[in-house]
């Protein structure tokens, strides 16, 4: 009984609302009055049916208008001013209300210390200029030594054409027998030199080898050890034997490790002696031949090739009394840096974009900006474009939409805009006030004379669905991330998640998640577990 009576008493004060709700309706905005809606419903469709008791609805299948409706206003184009370079405000040049023109300096970031790396850059390109400059003294001597190197060349070609003396054919013997001699040695020393890191290498191996046995013992008694014992002095001694033999075996592997560098290189070393002591062999052979021979062709055509590689060499020195590539590369930089810390000066300067007044400036001096954040907007009263009030709603439209806009001053007339800034979240400026607005729109009046403030409604087309899946707002909670409805049926009430497409005031489209006439009960109502 006491169940049935609040029931009842619950009945009659829903009944009771929604009476009150229907005899007294909103009366309509301005804007809202302004235009009838550009769709209707079809008046085929019923509206959902509705338990007073229970506060149900069924799902029913119908045609779904989806509408955006946004209210704004006309407003001067505002053009934000930003910093390029993030820093600390160190002078600002203008005040609210001010007119300014395009180009105008508005206000400074601190810069202390890029004049000081502007005063080093400075620094390196003096430094590299003065290099330049003894590189090029250099130059003049390397000119004069390659000028001697074309004497000394031509006195090589006279010495080649004249005919050789005993003295020098004596001398070209001795020399001989010396590279023979020296050959002998290299090849005995070279070779005793392989012999000794061959035998090191070898000894190193077998050290190896007792250090690797001597490790596997160890490790085999500290784990016998451990494996039979708790922490005492056996295993504590187990554990020293075995960090010795551990030290043991990284030594016996570089000591092996060197030694095959060792005989290598010694290996590498009696190739490169010897061929170089039979080179000297053979270049003394070949002398004697010469000299015995008399003035020889070829050493002559060499000789005179010599002559013209020391003019050459001239020519090349002479070439370097032009600044070094790397000298003036490094000059070069030194330069380019400067004019890139000339302009991060620059940077941290704030020019007026356009000219027009400043309307808000979110600037105190010493305090911080980020880079490319609008902190100084100025309004050109050249142009006007209309911006809507802040909007959450879950459509978000693209940059580039077109939409329709309605003037109050002019009713029953609509021009077409286009979207070209999306809403911006609250936020609060340096002045202490709150700061957001909806999205901006593109617009070009024509005939109609509009002032700055004048009220416009903006209309958005987001789709029309025929026979689709449909519920009241009323009907589906979305105070989830994933909403959901609560369906009736046999079984009791459950919960239902439930994917939405197309919205109007009055209807929601249901992709997934229901059928038609399920019967779905209001979220407010009790749930069954």
């Amino acid at each position: 009984m006491f169940r049935r009576a609040i029931i009842i008493f619950s009945f009659l004060l829903l009944t009771t609302a929604c009476s009150l709700e229907a005899r007294i309706p909103e009366p309509p905005s301005t804007i809202e009055a302004l235009q009838a809606p550009t769709e209707t419903q079809p008046t085929a469709e019923p509206a959902p049916t509705v338990d007073a008791e229970a506060a149900t609805f069924t799902v029913q299948r119908g045609t779904v208008a989806a509408e955006l409706v946004l209210n704004g206003r006309v407003r001067f184009v505002e053009v934000g001013a930003s910093f390029v370079k993030s820093g600390s405000i160190a002078t600002i040049l203008v005040e609210p209300g001010e007119e300014v023109t395009q180009g105008q300096l508005l206000a400074q970031l601190s810069g202390a210390d890029m004049e000081d790396q502007l005063l080093q850059a400075r620094a390196d390109y003096n430094q590299a200029n003065s290099a330049i400059q003894q590189a090029i003294a250099a130059a003049q001597v390397d000119v004069q030594r390659a000028q001697l190197g074309v004497e000394a060349a031509r006195l090589q070609l006279e010495d080649a054409k004249r005919p050789a003396r005993p003295h020098e054919i004596t001398n070209a013997r001795a020399l001989l027998q010396q590279a023979e001699s020296r050959l002998s040695t290299v090849r005995n020393t070279v070779s005793a030199t392989k012999n000794n890191a061959l035998e090191e290498m070898n000894t190193a191996v077998v050290f190896l080898e007792v250090a690797q046995h001597r490790y596997s013992d160890a490790v085999l008694v500290f784990e016998t050890i451990s494996a039979r014992t708790e922490v005492g002095p056996d295993l504590e001694e187990a554990r020293d034997e075995l960090r010795e033999a551990r030290e043991n075996l990284r030594n016996a592997e570089d000591r092996l490790a060197r030694a095959r560098i060792a005989y290598d290189t010694a290996l590498g070393n009696e190739v490169a002696a010897v061929q170089n002591a039979e080179a000297e062999v053979m270049d003394a052979q070949a002398q004697l031949e010469r000299l015995l021979a008399g003035p020889d062709p070829i050493a002559i055509a060499e000789a005179e090739r010599n002559v013209r590689l020391a003019e050459v060499g001239v020519q090349e020195a002479s070439l370097r009394l032009r600044p070094d590539p790397m000298l003036s590369r490094a000059a070069s930089l030194a330069q380019n840096q400067i004019r890139n810390l000339e302009r991060e000066l620059e940077s941290r300067q704030l020019f007026a974009p356009i000219a027009g007044t400043v309307t808000r400036i979110d600037l105190t001096r010493g305090g911080t900006v980020l880079a490319d954040a609008p902190v100084l907007i100025i309004a050109d009263a050249t142009k006007q474009e209309i911006v809507t009030d802040f909007t959450t709603h879950r459509t978000t439209l693209p940059i580039g939409q077109q939409v329709a806009l309605s003037f109050a001053r002019y009713p029953g007339q609509q021009i077409v805009g286009t979207i070209t800034g999306l809403p911006t979240r609250q936020r609060d400026t340096f002045d202490g006030q709150v700061a957001s607005q909806g999205y901006t729109i593109n617009f070009s009046a024509g005939d109609l004379d509009l002032d700055v403030g004048d009220r416009v409604q903006v209309r958005v087309d987001l789709g029309r669905a025929e026979g689709v899946l449909w519920l009241p707002p009323a009907a589906i909670d979305r105070s989830e991330a994933q909403a959901f409805v609560i369906l009736r049926d046999r079984a009791g009430e459950r919960r239902v998640d439930v994917v939405l497409g197309l919205e109007s005031p009055e209807r929601i489209e249901i992709l997934s998640g229901l059928a038609q006439g399920d019967l779905v009960v209001a979220p407010n109502a009790s749930v069954t577990p």
